[in-house]
């Protein structure tokens, strides 16, 4: 996937997904995943960072797979519903695939056989409330 925008500039953004993660009950979750999508981290950021994951500093690139060992209630299934799902969908171009020499392709995509689990599917199928992108 490359990105037309990065995540911290989308969640800035009012009209994209500005709103979305407001307020200081979210910082842990911003910042995770800004890192896992590549993201530099600022250093509060990266405080919060090296709370949660117990590393110095973040990977750099973005990761092959976001695992969050969590309770109920925090904010997961939002974060993916209203986050990383529209953000990865609308907000970043897939690679082109090549053939391999077995003839298959590399890349990656969303396996349709694969069900959301309700949460995630019930965020990132209900209306936003506020911003340009409410009327579509």
């Amino acid at each position: 996937m490359i990105p037309r925008i990065s995540l911290r500039q989308a969640l800035a953004d009012p009209a994209l997904l500005g709103g979305v993660l407001e307020g200081e009950s979210w910082k842990p979750w911003r910042a995770l995943l800004i890192a896992a999508m590549g993201g530099d981290l600022t250093q509060d950021e990266r405080l919060v960072f090296k709370k949660f994951t117990g590393r110095d500093r973040e990977p750099g690139r973005r990761v092959e797979e976001f695992v969050g060992i969590k309770g109920r209630r925090a904010g997961g299934s939002y974060a993916g519903g209203k986050v990383v799902i529209p953000y990865l969908a609308g907000l970043c171009q897939p690679q082109s695939t090549t053939r391999t020499k077995k003839g298959c392709h590399r890349g990656r995509r969303i396996d349709p056989h694969r069900r959301l689990p309700y949460a995630a599917r019930r965020y990132l199928l209900a209306r936003p409330r506020t911003g340009p992108l409410c009327s579509l």
